[in-house]
């Protein structure tokens, strides 16, 4: 205790508390002139056999005190435990599709010996599903993330909880930090769908959202404060197609600055890797919507006009190819694709088989 004051103090009252209660005071009568130290130690033991945090708290209380926001001092001690790890974080999707999912799990060692092994739980809706016995090397505070798949997941809500135990073999001594949860809800007959969005040089006027056909709000997003890609997925019903709507607060789409230069784009994947929908203009004002459906479906077709020769080796055939369904500009080929030409007739053409070839 120093007595900070001017004046000379005596007869105060010496506390000490321990996780929030007051086990102890001591009545000191000794006078204390100004700038002297007295020093006590309290007797009274206390029981810090458990791994966890503790809090003392120590205090005096001098009447008629001017300054009181120095009569107290708080010690925070941590006990650490020979066999104490557990789970720290938990990134679980939050939507899957079909039966299977993976979560990530980071790992985390709290004791002084190094964690060597350790069995990682997963419970699924109350059962559990699945032991992993992670073997590696963590000292004290040290992390690792583990991914853990998750199968057999119902239809709708998926609670799934994982857990630490038996660090190095041995029961753990602190129990409290070994287990996270999270929810996943999953479709499983549902589609996945991708949405690779590539903010431009001002992503804080970016926002979008996915309808179905009744105008119901399923999905969105927004409120990006840098110029990243985001990635999301979603799982949708097979079966239907959905509008996906993008917003720009200043007018001007994903243009970025100085004649594109940082611009953006955005463009929705099917499971199988095909581009389902896709930017139609970067420029696009305050919005622009894209209809999809969920599983990709080519709808591109096309009418074809023949215009034969006049004569025989008189090469002077036309083909003309109106393309219906699709999103310009279009390529056109009558060789499959070999040569391929952005205007849509053929001239000079001679009595043949053609195949027609059209891509959007």
């Amino acid at each position: 205790v120093l007595n900070n004051g001017v004046d000379s103090v005596e007869n105060f009252m010496l506390g000490l508390e321990f996780q929030g209660m007051p086990i102890a005071t001591n009545s000191v009568t000794e006078l204390l002139r100004s700038g002297d130290m007295y020093e006590y130690t309290f007797p009274i033991p206390v029981d810090m056999d458990a791994v966890q945090d503790y809090q003392i708290t120590a205090f005096v209380d001098l009447m008629d005190d001017e300054n009181r926001k120095n009569d107290s001092l708080i010690l925070n001690l941590k006990k650490l435990g020979k066999y104490d790890a557990g789970v720290t974080f938990l990134n679980a999707p939050a939507m899957g599709c079909g039966t299977e999912t993976v979560v990530e799990v980071e790992l985390t060692n709290f004791a002084e010996i190094t964690l060597e092994t350790i069995d990682i739980i997963t419970v699924l809706n109350g059962v559990e599903v699945d032991t992993f016995n992670w073997t590696g090397m963590l000292e004290l505070n040290q992390s690792t993330l583990v991914n853990l798949p998750v199968s057999s997941l119902v239809n709708g809500t998926n609670d799934i909880s994982i857990y630490s135990d038996l660090p190095n073999g041995t029961e753990d001594e602190n129990d409290t930090n070994d287990a996270m949860s999270a929810v996943v809800d999953a479709v499983l007959d549902g589609a996945l769908v991708v949405l690779n969005l590539q903010l431009d040089f001002y992503p804080t006027e970016t926002s979008w959202t996915i309808t179905n056909d009744q105008g119901t709000v399923l999905f969105m997003g927004g409120d990006y404060e840098e110029m990243e890609l985001i990635t999301q997925e979603f799982c949708l019903d097979p079966d239907e197609c959905y509008t996906f709507t993008i917003f720009d607060s200043y007018g001007d789409g994903l243009a970025g600055i100085f004649n594109g230069e940082n611009a953006g784009s955005y463009e929705l994947v099917a499971a199988e890797g095909s581009i389902i929908a896709s930017i139609v203009e970067i420029d696009f004002g305050s919005e622009e919507s894209n209809d999809f459906c969920s599983v990709f479906e080519c709808l591109l077709s096309g009418e074809v006009e023949v215009f034969y020769e006049t004569a025989a080796s008189a090469s002077d055939g036309v083909i003309f190819i109106q393309a219906e369904n699709g999103l310009g500009p279009f390529e056109y080929s009558i060789d499959g694709g070999n040569t391929i030409q952005q205007t849509d007739m053929f001239t000079g053409l001679v009595a043949d088989t053609y195949n027609i070839w059209i891509k959007d």
